[in-house]
């Protein structure tokens, strides 16, 4: 049985200056309970970094996502 691959990796995040967790939208949706369409609304809006990694695919911040999800 395959295994199922992680939805985290680690990278440098410009807007928190330091090396972060990428979360998959949809696992970020789910930690933070959103929807997946607020996640790439907070993308567009620049208010957590992201990474375009295949064709439509993000990963976001973990440490962006959290910091604006205690700001609302």
């Amino acid at each position: 049985m395959p295994q199922h691959q992680p939805s985290i990796f680690d990278i440098w995040c410009p807007l928190c200056k330091k090396q972060v967790k990428l979360l998959r939208v949809s696992h970020a949706a789910r930690l933070v309970d959103v929807s997946s369409r607020t996640i790439y609304r907070y993308i567009d809006e620049g208010l957590i970094y992201s990474v375009k990694v295949v064709g439509k695919t993000y990963r976001v911040c973990a440490d962006c996502l959290f910091r604006q999800s205690n700001s609302e």
